[in-house]
């Protein structure tokens, strides 16, 4: 059976995919049109050195141009090209034994930005549905962001660093422990094991302690996978 644990966002969706809770492989995607083009060159350089590191580039049009109906036509494109991309790569690595796992909506955004959010979420969920998962809703799995960090041994509140920290020492899965997501960020953040490791800003923010996107998004995109295996202990 294939798992796939979804983390969804408009900047940077990730998704991870395993068989049987074993072979591990993470994908993030680039969607942010602030990103310059020397970081993304660092970040498709470097996360290619790692096995089951995947990271692709969605080139979207954002831009507005004050007409409403052209600035919502824009956002419905996005969102397809987003859905187009991520259903292509899960294609790619999963048979028909496939379970979906992904994270509920968390009003932590405010505004037109929620709004965005829930519209990408409720297409992404409805494609996977019909087009992945045969109509068969019984293979499809939300949890509340809380529960994803229970899942991994952390408090509701916790943090993203928290959550890596936990990912690197005490990860749930065996299978996660040398496999190359998990080497990836211990070459390049700060751990138990490399304390005064000079990270690139790249991948690590030095001055807030916080591992940067699309990275900190695969990893909780692992969170789902984790869950789904609790559950069927």
């Amino acid at each position: 059976m294939h798992i796939v644990g979804i983390d969804l966002s408009i900047n940077y969706p990730a998704f991870c995919v395993c068989e049987d809770f074993d072979n591990f492989e993470f994908f993030g995607f680039i969607n942010d049109p602030r990103i310059s083009n020397v970081k993304l060159q660092y970040i498709l350089d470097e996360t290619a050195k790692y096995d089951g590191v995947n990271i692709s580039h969605i080139a979207t049009e954002r831009k507005t141009c004050g007409v409403y109906h052209m600035d919502e036509r824009n956002k419905l494109l996005n969102y397809h090209r987003i859905i187009g991309q991520m259903i292509l790569e899960i294609r790619k690595k999963v048979s028909q034994n496939l379970v979906i796992a992904m994270e509920g909506i968390s009003y932590g955004s405010k505004g037109s930005a929620l709004v965005d959010i829930c519209m990408l979420t409720g297409a992404l969920r409805l494609s996977l549905l019909v087009e992945l998962l045969g109509n068969n809703a019984n293979r499809m799995f939300i949890f509340a962001p809380s529960e994803l960090k229970n899942a991994i041994g952390l408090k509701g509140n916790a943090t993203k660093t928290e959550v890596l920290a936990q990912f690197l020492e005490e990860p749930g899965i065996p299978a996660i422990n040398g496999c190359g997501m998990q080497m990836f960020m211990k070459d390049h953040v700060p751990n138990s094991d490399a304390p005064n490791l000079t990270a690139s800003e790249y991948v690590y923010n030095s001055s807030k302690d916080e591992v940067g996107s699309p990275f900190n998004d695969m990893i909780d995109a692992y969170l789902s996978v984790l869950k789904i295996k609790q559950n069927a202990n």
